[in-house]
């Protein structure tokens, strides 16, 4: 292990990567926000998914009496060569941040080798808070929290007001902006908590084409992963030959658009987003513009709900209902709410910076 760092020296972030773009999103947009810090970005891999849960195990049981040489030889055993050479191609860290409960034991076990800060965002299972310096919780596991932690409302993110309106400045020199009075929709997908039927779908679609062609605006679109197959489908071939589509993006574009989120934010007036996708919830409400949120019936208890609640509360995000989607868009659009954003990716910044000006 190195010499720790002088104090005098500009502290130094290891941010691990799952390779999930919700957590990649809640990780960089902390990143984006420490000034003064510089930092490293390592994808983490696992040799199969036997040794990520084998490693999870071990470090839950273990808890903070690992050695350092065993934490180095359950590092070799679990992750493959590529990762192992990026880990040891950095420079020393001060601080180590993750987001995802595969990459939380990594984080935990490079941390001790390197004499490090642990910093978590969002709580992980199996294996908690407890043993990280710093933990980043959102509303609903506010429950879990500790002295280590830092309260959020949702989830950190790279979507900023600033970037919204560099994103539509940059639309206005493409030629191609709606004037930020567009209808934006971001529409996520299945999971275990809720189902999108075709039909549900079309109800959002046509409600939302009726309105902005009753209005003269337009439609900016964006879809995910999770869409189901006929609801993409349905939505490519409704909106994107449409002459009311102002901007759409599907999963498999070619080539892939970047900064989804922020492009629809830029072209609309308002943004109806999906219940069941909690970070494009989190990224909608951080980007200063009105956002509505999209419910359907859940399947078993939302988790998020008390979350949704305090977003709602805090940003003044509107409910929205398929049924009476016509009716609340029309009065959305003809008298937008002011909106406040989210800024939990500044709130994380500010507790990681003074995590850094403690160290000795």
């Amino acid at each position: 292990m190195e010499d720790p760092a002088p104090s005098n020296a500009r502290r130094r972030i290891l941010a691990l990567s799952d390779g999930k773009p919700g957590h990649f999103h809640q990780t960089r947009g902390i990143l984006g926000r420490l000034d003064g810090i510089d930092h490293d970005f390592v994808d983490i891999s696992f040799v199969g998914k036997r040794a990520d849960n084998a490693l999870r195990a071990k470090v839950t049981v273990g808890r903070s009496l690992v050695p350092a040489a065993a934490a180095r030889a359950w590092l070799d055993a679990a992750l493959t060569a590529e990762s192992l050479a990026s880990l040891a191609a950095v420079d020393r860290p001060d601080i180590v941040l993750s987001t995802g409960s595969s990459v939380a034991p990594v984080n935990l076990l490079v941390s001790r080798l390197h004499g490090a800060k642990a910093v978590v965002c969002s709580r992980p299972s199996p294996i908690g808070s407890g043993l990280f310096d710093l933990a980043i919780l959102p509303r609903h596991q506010w429950q879990h929290a500790r002295e280590n932690a830092v309260r959020v409302l949702g989830a950190p993110t790279h979507v900023t007001p600033e970037a919204v309106a560099s994103r539509r400045e940059q639309l206005v020199d493409a030629g191609v902006d709606s004037g930020g009075e567009a209808l934006g929709l971001l529409f996520g997908g299945n999971d275990k908590r809720y189902t999108w039927s075709l039909d549900a779908a079309r109800k959002v679609v046509e409600s939302l084409i009726a309105v902005a062609s009753r209005a003269d605006r337009k439609i900016a679109v964006a879809t995910s992963r999770r869409t189901p197959a006929d609801v993409t489908d349905y939505i490519r071939s409704r909106l994107t030959q449409s002459p009311v589509c102002v901007f759409s993006a599907f999963p498999g574009d070619d080539p892939p658009t970047d900064n989804v989120v922020a492009t629809v934010l830029a072209h609309s007036l308002w943004t109806a987003v999906t219940v069941d996708s909690f970070s494009m919830v989190c990224e909608a409400a951080s980007g200063g513009t009105p956002v509505g949120l999209l419910e359907i019936p859940p399947r078993r208890p939302d988790r998020y709900a008390v979350t949704f609640d305090a977003i709602a509360e805090h940003t003044r995000l509107t409910r929205l209902r398929v049924d009476t989607l016509y009716d609340a868009a029309t009065s959305l659009t003809q008298s937008p709410p002011d909106a406040r954003f989210l800024d939990d990716a500044g709130t994380a910044a500010q507790a990681i910076v003074r995590l850094a000006a403690a160290i000795d």
